[in-house]
């Protein structure tokens, strides 16, 4: 089954669904009637993604445990070139217990007798995607590179287009500070155009860090913010920011995620 839609900028959407009304492909196209994006997914008898291809060719790859727990993720360029592999284990319980990058870089998460997130530790990886705008109407490729104040210069990614905007994915980074990011815009003449989109980048990769709740299960605190929730749980007044959502609220020995909003939150007291 097909169906058209209009989003808020009256771009018009096509979605098609499978004999069991799961999502099998969604097109957005601009007001012109050029596709802006699109998604086509495999899927498991049970119904969970398997493959999720781009517009661009561009597809992300999904592997399960017989609980249905996700054990892998792999996003691939259009010639099967992997830009990044993510895997996962767990415990007994079904928390995540580690996330490795690339096969290399490792998180491992910890958690307390509740079920609830303790503290994690390791190394995360130092991939990043990067955008930019480049406005030549005769725009053939672009070439991102990353680069280290002492000369060095990583290994360049050529992004994907979406005029006027690009986005290179995974350009590897190095965990460290004074890191700049170079563009260089091809045209079809083989003209080139350069700039550098940022400097001064200061990538931390550790994932040391630990967390407490409330008795009821919320989040209190982790490295970097403090939480403060009102009688019902919903998270509330910090500093001089307000916001309007809810906690992860304990049911027996496992939780229930509400939809959260994580934002900075100043100490009101």
């Amino acid at each position: 089954m097909k169906s058209r839609s209009r989003n808020e900028v009256s771009s018009p959407a096509l979605c098609a669904h499978g004999a069991a009304a799961q999502l099998e492909q969604l097109i957005n196209y601009r007001p012109t009637g050029a596709v802006l994006s699109a998604f086509t997914y495999t899927r498991t008898p049970e119904g969970y993604p398997t493959k999720i291809t781009y517009e661009d060719g561009r597809y992300r790859e999904y592997g399960y445990d017989d609980a249905h727990q996700l054990t892998s993720e792999t996003h691939k360029t259009a010639q099967g070139t992997a830009i990044l592999t993510h895997e996962y284990t767990y415990d007994m319980a079904g928390n995540r217990h580690t996330k490795v990058y690339d096969g290399t870089d490792t998180v491992t998460y910890t958690t307390d007798e509740t079920n609830e997130l303790d503290s994690t530790t390791g190394t995360r990886g130092a991939k990043i995607d990067v955008t930019g705008t480049a406005a030549d109407a005769n725009l053939d490729h672009v070439a991102v590179t990353p680069s280290h104040d002492s000369g060095t210069e990583g290994t360049p990614v050529t992004a994907s287009l979406r005029p006027p905007f690009y986005i290179a994915r995974g350009v590897d980074l190095w965990d460290d500070t004074d890191i700049a990011i170079d563009a260089t815009a091809y045209d079809k003449a083989g003209n080139t155009a350069e700039a550098t989109q940022k400097t001064s980048i200061k990538l931390e990769t550790s994932a040391t860090e630990t967390f407490t709740h409330d008795d009821a299960g919320c989040l209190a605190q982790d490295a970097l913010h403090k939480y403060y929730y009102d009688d019902e749980h919903r998270l509330g007044i910090g500093g001089h920011h307000t916001y309007f959502t809810g906690c992860n609220v304990r049911s027996g020995a496992r939780r229930m995620r509400r939809n959260s909003l994580l934002a900075e939150l100043g100490d009101p007291g």
